[in-house]
């Protein structure tokens, strides 16, 4: 990208989703729930068939990439069959006349897509790639910027930096502060310290934005190139990295997408291959209204597959939930919102025999897997027992060996074999847990026999409205 790059992002409408956050009102910011993720909008020449295909097909990449924090989505073969489809994922587009830029009179044409985010959603999990909620992490940048043989705190009034980075943070979905640099910033942090890699004194500046990550370092040009010496930290995290590029908005570009790819190996979620179920006990669950809106939460998150209200008893609710990925995933969601804080335990404890006759019928379920399971690697072993036998001139499979046990008849045998396992493999697809056994050695048999008849975890909360 070059300056006429840059002048076409100037020309970009932002969205209505503030993903650059630079209002005097943040010092309450923390992780956030970000719109219109299934969303885009371009700068287009005309409203013809062949322009609104072509812009559906890069906004779908578009808001693929931004769900899942990386473009390994791009490469799934369904991903190639989904793009070729483009319009069943398309829930609506329209055209409109607006401004070029938020300086400008000047009206240009522009397409908004929205995409239907439950077909995106799965597409996403059937290909086995991570996903990312809209709730997401915010990241403060005190970045140092060298120009002229000046250096200054990049801030808002860095415009065409600023603009930048509103526009790529938008690209890839996630929430960006810059500093307001206003007498209390500038009196806790200076160039010098963002210059010379102080961390600690960014990390204690950045406690006003309540900033889930911060990124710091220096932006300076040499030669004919842009480079970038930054480091990450978030928590007890801390990766150092380099950029370079020709141009400062390839810069800023590879800057947003590595910030993105840190932050999405925290908090994206994998979907795992065995089922995992929670029971939620929630109180102060005062009404319809609030167990419609504990539902509405609890199905948006991430990490969830599936919600189900099991009992309600007074102000308390029993809720089963099912996961895609590891509790913690969920717990991670919950605190951004902090809509719901976990209680050691209920004061009472309403849902006892509830909760002991979903742990019964669970075990009892999962007894019967592991029953059908021990059949199934029985049966394998007694087949390769018989193939073993082949090459001693007994009779395996029902195939006849001849008399000198030929290699060809002895060949025969084991692609019959092989292809009786494959029917044993098919009888126990979508059973996981019989699956997994028949590879297993021993040790980790009996390790999956504990993990299967653990109790289920039963997590306590009190509901905020």
């Amino acid at each position: 990208m070059n300056y006429l790059g840059l002048k076409m992002i100037k020309m970009y409408k932002k969205f209505t989703l503030a993903i650059l956050l630079l209002l005097s009102g943040l010092f309450t910011a923390h992780a956030v729930e970000v719109d219109n993720l299934y969303q885009v909008k371009y700068l287009v020449s005309d409203q013809s068939q062949t322009t609104r295909w072509n812009m559906a097909v890069q906004g779908l990449k578009e808001v693929l990439v931004r769900k899942t924090g990386g473009e390994a989505i791009l490469a799934v073969e369904g991903t190639e069959n989904a793009i070729s489809k483009v319009t069943t994922y398309l829930q609506k587009y329209q055209y409109k006349q607006e401004p070029m830029s938020p300086d400008s009179n000047r009206k240009a044409l522009f397409l908004q897509l929205d995409f239907e985010p439950r077909l995106i959603d799965d597409l996403i999990k059937s290909s086995g790639i991570p996903i990312w909620g809209n709730n997401r992490p915010v990241t403060i940048m005190w970045l140092a910027i060298e120009e002229d043989f000046k250096r200054s705190i990049v801030s808002d009034s860095h415009k065409d930096i600023s603009q930048l980075m509103s526009f790529n943070a938008t690209r890839r979905g996630i929430p960006v502060v810059l500093p307001l640099m206003d007498i209390e910033d500038s009196s806790a942090v200076t160039v010098t310290d963002v210059w010379g890699k102080f961390d600690q004194v960014m990390i204690d500046g950045s406690k006003r934005y309540a900033a889930d990550a911060v990124v710091t370092g220096r932006l300076f040009k040499q030669y004919a190139s842009w480079h970038a010496q930054l480091s990450y930290i978030n928590g007890d995290v801390k990766v150092t990295f380099d950029l370079e590029a020709e141009y400062i908005d390839d810069l800023i570009i590879q800057l947003i997408d590595q910030l993105t790819g840190f932050l999405c190996d925290k908090y994206c979620v994998a979907e795992i291959g065995e089922t995992n179920k929670v029971i939620f006990q929630l109180t102060d669950v005062n009404n319809f209204k609030e167990m419609v809106s504990v539902k509405s939460y609890l199905s948006k998150l991430t990490s969830v597959r599936q919600v189900e209200i099991k009992k309600i008893s007074g102000i308390n609710l029993m809720v089963e939930v099912t996961l895609l990925g590891d509790i913690e995933s969920v717990k991670t969601g919950i605190r951004f919102d902090e809509r719901m804080v976990e209680l050691d335990s209920l004061p009472a404890d309403p849902f006892r025999e509830e909760i002991e006759e979903i742990r019964k019928q669970e075990q009892d379920a999962l007894s019967a897997a592991l029953d059908d399971a021990r059949k199934k690697l029985a049966e394998a072993k007694k087949i390769q027992g018989e193939a073993l036998n082949v090459d001693s001139g007994e009779t395996g499979i029902g195939i006849e060996q001849n008399a000198n046990n030929s290699a060809e008849s002895i060949t025969e045998a084991a692609i019959n074999v092989t292809e009786q396992a494959s029917v044993i493999g098919d009888e126990v697809q979508g059973k996981p847990e019989a699956a997994a056994i028949l590879a297993e050695t021993p040790e980790a048999m009996q390790a999956r026999i504990e993990a299967l008849h653990k109790k289920i975890m039963i997590i306590s909360y009190r509901w905020i409205e």
